[in-house]
């Protein structure tokens, strides 16, 4: 929270943009540090940070996501946890039928 509380990411990705920029064309090393940090946010599934980032930053990783797969997945990422808060698994059947109940399955199946 403190990260994104005192907007410490806004530099960052400041940085990696104009690290995107020519003349560095992509071999800088603060964009392989930048993008392992991403990773590790999209891996671990930090869900505060996957929200500001992909909120404050979506134009930059929109633009970038098709040169970067890692910045593909953050987006997507944030897309399944939206998903996944408006229709949670305990409110909605996902993955195949509903138990009646009465240990009697499909019809069809039996």
């Amino acid at each position: 929270r403190y990260l994104t509380k005192n907007g410490l990411f806004t530099p960052i990705m400041r940085s990696f943009q104009q690290c995107l920029q020519p003349p560095a064309l992509g071999g800088n090393l603060l964009i392989s540090v930048t993008l392992e940090m991403l990773e590790f946010i999209r891996q671990s599934n930090l869900k505060i940070l996957v929200h500001h980032i992909c909120s404050k930053h979506s134009g930059l990783l929109q633009e970038h996501a098709s040169k970067f797969k890692t910045l593909e997945g953050l987006l997507l990422k944030h897309q399944q946890n939206r998903e996944y808060e408006a229709f949670p698994p305990e409110q909605h059947a996902a993955g195949g039928p509903i138990s009646r109940g009465d240990g009697i399955g499909h019809p069809s199946r039996q």
